[in-house]
């Protein structure tokens, strides 16, 4: 990861928060937060990347520079709670992720069986209609 923003998008999407929730826990400004993310600012403030290092469980110089040991913490939980390690959630999210698919999936081919029974019924008044 070459740039801040980079590092910051990375971090962001890894935690699973907003900007939103990251300025109000870090309490780094908002405008600080959007510039970094549309490149308006390449470095920051000192006082500010201690916050965003502590707040994301990172090392403070690899959030700057993007040098060093890539300091994401094995302990930082996301805000549903759980844990990632080196970018990956632990084995228990992706369970929950697939639960989620398996509903979805149902209710997919509830949808498509409704549909189908819709048409069969569209095709049997045609059939009436052209007698």
């Amino acid at each position: 990861m070459k740039t801040l923003k980079d590092r910051y998008l990375y971090l962001i999407k890894l935690k699973d928060v907003t900007p939103y929730e990251v300025g109000k826990a870090s309490g780094v400004e908002q405008s600080t937060l959007s510039h970094i993310k549309l490149e308006k600012i390449k470095k920051i403030s000192n006082s500010n990347a201690k916050k965003l290092a502590e707040y994301f469980g990172v090392d403070k110089n690899w959030l700057l520079t993007g040098e060093g040991v890539n300091g994401v913490s094995i302990t930082a939980n996301n805000k549903n709670g759980h844990q990632n390690i080196n970018g990956t959630q632990i084995i228990s999210d992706q369970s929950h992720e697939i639960e989620l698919l398996k509903e979805k999936n149902a209710l997919l081919e509830e949808m498509l069986a409704d549909k189908n029974k819709i048409i069969a019924l569209l095709e049997k008044k045609q059939t009436k209609k052209q007698q």
